[in-house]
């Protein structure tokens, strides 16, 4: 099947997209540009090179899409598949990538967030230089009988299920990951053990069982854990090649099943941790000598160890890693106080774990910008150490190269259309610490070509007229009236529901979603950002 739709361009920072980038599918792009999707499913991954062009893409579930760089460009289009639906919103900016999901965009409003916002007091969105998008990963968890015999009734194991998967997202949330996981819970007698006990050998024979194929498919989980109890002397197995979906399975044996904050978040961590550091081809994926951790706390860490792997990496900070030089088997996971710096070369997350860029626009003048820094601290995300020292900067072809100084303070009020009348600029913000630690954010100001006064008086209007929701007292303005507002709510950045209510006090630190549905039909979708003053 081809898809010929136009390729459009965005600048990009090779080396810097969504570490969520590298995964699943297989496709061509040929030198003319168009798309050639081949094999677009749940297959190997493949990694080609062609000409000067780099392929990234993910297909998983009911999720997809693909991208291409090339010379400081990327390339990207919508993508059908039978049954599916994915959309790219490219963009001039250090990341240029966000996803629509395909199966429930109003369940998943993560991903599904409108490009700009013009209005007082609310945030200048510009798609993905500004923006995480969450991904949502559906665990299948298969209980044998001999399993549920030691477990509680079906229903409290579905409350331990809830609370698991609460846990692994209260951590996400903590380390700033824009991941969330759902758990599908489902009984099966599976009967394919090898014999020799070894849950390695059973792994691959839960692979290739039909029925549980099956039940997977049905639930339209993206992994796959049986709950057993076997009497292994494993707690548990994934292997190495899981980020292939077809073999994304792993066991869990009961007597292990009662540490929800530890057990099946460190064998799901070994699916995340070979999802995200696959920066090569390879089946199974290079691991690259690093496991993951995660916090479950302020000063708690889920540690997703192997014996093979020297290094630790602290998930909310993949430049921060353990400084163990040998295996780190069981036996020495207490190492927590030995950061260091360098080491694995992991995919980058998120430039705004480490800081973000507040931009409000005016509706006194057009093309005016208020924006701010704000740096986390070094326990919150970006290691480097205060005093920091700002430079601020615009261009006009958003690759920099005719980029012009503005100021060297925290934050600026800056006009666009002093500059350009009408059009769009791209400020960028570069912040070094006193231990010269960097860290780059670019927006996107737009001059919407109102020089009159007449048209800043009627914006000044359109702005009053709008509905808004007050927000830790702050009131955030949309394009909507009062009277065409039928639904109202704000999502975490991991896609959960925090409240229908449009007056909302002490939202913690984080990045928010808001979604409107209007008498219309249509749903407008808004991200804000709350920090600490």
């Amino acid at each position: 099947m081809n898809d010929t739709s136009t390729l459009d361009y965005c600048f990009s920072i090779l080396g810097q997209l969504p570490d969520y980038l590298d995964d699943s599918a297989h496709f061509i792009l040929n030198v003319q540009g168009s798309i050639s999707n081949q094999l677009v499913e749940p297959t190997d991954y493949q990694y080609e090179n062609d000409s000067n062009y780099t392929y990234a893409g993910r297909f998983v579930g009911s999720e997809g899409w693909i991208t291409v760089v090339s010379n400081g460009h990327s390339r990207s289009a919508t993508v059908y598949y039978p049954g599916y639906f994915i959309e790219f919103i490219p963009l001039k900016a250090d990341s240029c990538i966000c996803v629509k999901h395909s199966d429930s965009p109003a369940g998943r409003p993560a991903c599904d967030i409108e490009q700009e916002v013009y209005n007082e007091n609310a945030e200048v969105v510009y798609g993905c230089s500004s923006t995480s998008c969450a991904t949502i990963i559906r665990i299948l968890l298969l209980i044998t009988p001999q399993a549920e015999a030691k477990l509680p009734n079906r229903e409290e194991i579905k409350t331990l299920a809830k609370k698991w998967a609460e846990n692994i997202n209260l951590a996400f949330r903590n380390s700033y990951i824009p991941h969330r996981i759902e758990i599908e819970l489902d009984y099966y007698n599976f009967t394919g053990y090898d014999g020799s006990g070894d849950i390695r050998l059973d792994v691959l024979n839960l692979r290739n069982d039909q029925e549980a194929n099956i039940l997977r498919v049905s639930h339209r989980a993206d992994l796959l854990f049986l709950i057993t109890d076997h009497n292994y002397n494993y707690l548990g197995h994934v292997g190495n090649e899981v980020v292939d979906p077809d073999r994304a399975r792993g066991i869990i044996d009961v007597p292990y099943i009662d540490a929800p904050d530890f057990t099946l978040a460190h064998e799901a961590g070994h699916l995340f941790e070979a999802h995200h550091q696959r920066r090569v081809a390879g089946n199974p994926p290079d691991p690259q000598d690093c496991s993951f951790a995660w916090k479950t706390s302020n000063d708690k860490y889920t540690l997703v160890n192997s014996g093979l792997r020297p290094y630790i990496l602290h998930y909310s900070d993949p430049e921060a890693k353990y400084a163990q030089t040998y295996a780190t088997g069981n036996i020495n996971n207490n190492n927590a106080g030995k950061i260091r710096t360098t080491g694995c070369v992991v995919a980058n997350h998120q430039l705004e774990n480490k800081m973000q860029l507040t931009m409000r626009s005016s509706s006194g003048m057009c093309g005016q910008y208020n924006i701010q820094a704000v740096v986390r601290s070094p326990e919150q995300g970006f290691p480097g150490q205060p005093p920091y020292t700002y430079t601020w900067e615009y261009s006009k072809t958003g690759n920099f190269n005719d980029a012009v100084f503005i100021s060297s303070s925290s934050g600026i009020n800056f006009n666009v259309c002093n500059v350009i009348d009408p059009g769009f600029l791209f400020i960028r913000v570069t912040v070094e610490s006193d231990d010269h630690e960097l860290i780059q954010l670019t927006r996107k100001a737009n001059c919407k070509n109102c020089p009159t006064q007449q048209a800043q008086a009627e914006e000044r209007y359109v702005a009053k007229r709008n509905a808004y929701a007050s927000i830790n007292g702050m009131k955030y303005y949309f394009d909507a009236q009062e009277e065409e507002i039928i639904d109202f709510s704000i999502y975490a950045l991991d896609g959960k529901l925090i409240s229908k209510s449009r007056n909302i006090q002490n939202l913690p630190l984080g990045i928010y979603f808001i979604q409107l549905v209007k008498t219309s039909g249509n749903i407008k979708n808004y991200r804000i950002f709350c920090y600490e003053n």
